[in-house]
């Protein structure tokens, strides 16, 4: 980052991309760690598959209230290897300046679902209603 403004981009783990279907994927961009930061055009996202191949050269994103999103469309992963080792490159042009964030990737059959709600542990585990914030 080349200006003394710190930004940072919101990238928990990696991005599961699920194959056979269209996949909404965002960047959302922050500056000193809390206040959401509005994105100028002009940015955009690159694409790589575990092999090194780029899928997408500098596609432009959409932006909205310091998101940038953009929707991998279901060709462009169709017939590649299921496999972790896929990178996503995202260039967000902030008051002018290019900044670029790094996200690994996973191409995978199917998104896995968390299969415990709050209110399972709750209903086993009557205490903990309590101890979360």
């Amino acid at each position: 980052m080349a200006s003394g403004t710190l930004y940072t981009a919101r990238l928990v783990g990696p991005e599961i991309l699920e194959a056979g279907m269209a996949n909404d994927i965002t960047c959302a961009v922050y500056r000193d760690g809390a206040a959401a930061v509005l994105t100028t055009a002009g940015s955009s996202l690159s694409l790589w598959d575990a092999t090194g191949t780029k899928l997408l050269d500098a596609a432009a994103v959409t932006t909205a209230l310091g998101v940038a999103s953009y929707t991998v469309a279901s060709a462009t992963i169709d017939g590649k290897i299921k496999s972790d080792g896929w990178r996503i490159e995202w260039a967000i042009v902030i008051a002018g300046v290019t900044y670029t964030f790094r996200r690994d990737a996973a191409l995978v059959y199917r998104r896995l679902y968390p299969v415990v709600t709050d209110e399972d542990l709750k209903r086993l585990h009557t205490d903990l209603a309590r101890r979360l914030p």
